[in-house]
């Protein structure tokens, strides 16, 4: 299944340099640090959910940011924008073709709201994580998933409940710690995360040759 990329895609580190320039001299009560205006979402998905998602593919191999920060591994992107607590904030699309994985993401302060379109049935126990199942009474609870609450969303990646689709759903998850549980399961399930092995030191070997390889290859570049 070929994943398309959105209209709008943009290399995360390209969007998140533009916000901290036009953030430079403000003040936001929910976006800065004793160094000035910071997105810790940013962060948290470019560094932590990033390299989860990228399991199993050497460093080398993800694909290079566009100008102008080529010198950037593009782990993200920033498909669309949202506003919650007065800051402008990101709808994040990470996508994997090797694997047929695309998810989008943003977050309001408040939760996270996940999309995950999947090329095989996505087959893990997401349970205490997030509600896989419709509300019985969405009349006295409300629905999570309705698209009202997926600011920024392009509205062809909001989905429903797990249950119904396990290679298309959508999700509304309440902390970072959440989100990474859930990722690294579907992670699991779709084989790019791997039971770890100890090495032998002929392994090791073998390994640290591939690498130096990779490295010549990708300074002929």
């Amino acid at each position: 299944m070929e994943l398309n990329r959105h209209i709008n895609d943009e290399s995360i580190q390209v969007w998140y340099d533009k916000w901290l320039a036009e953030h430079k001299e403000t003040d936001l009560i929910y976006a800065k640090s004793k160094d000035g205006p910071r997105l810790e979402q940013v962060h948290f998905i470019r560094d932590t959910i990033a390299s989860l998602f990228w399991a199993g593919i050497h460093y080398d191999d993800i694909p290079n940011s566009m100008p102008p920060r080529e010198d950037c591994k593009e782990v993200a992107t920033v498909i669309s924008e949202h506003r919650s607590k007065s800051v402008r904030l990101p709808v994040y699309s990470l996508t994997r073709q090797d694997i047929g994985l695309q998810l989008t993401l943003r977050y309001n302060y408040y939760n996270w709201k996940l999309s995950v379109l999947s090329s095989v049935p996505v087959e893990a126990d997401f349970s205490g994580l997030f509600y896989t199942t419709p509300p019985i009474e969405p009349e006295y609870t409300g629905d999570s998933l309705s698209d009202v609450y997926f600011e920024g969303f392009p509205y062809e990646r909001i989905f429903g409940y797990y249950c119904n689709d396990k290679c298309k759903f959508s999700a509304e998850i309440y902390s970072n710690e959440a989100l990474y549980t859930t990722v690294f399961l579907m992670m699991r399930s779709l084989g790019a995360i791997k039971p770890r092995i100890w090495h032998t030191e002929e392994s090791h070997r073998i390994e640290l040759e591939e690498s130096r390889k990779r490295r010549e290859r990708a300074i002929a570049k």
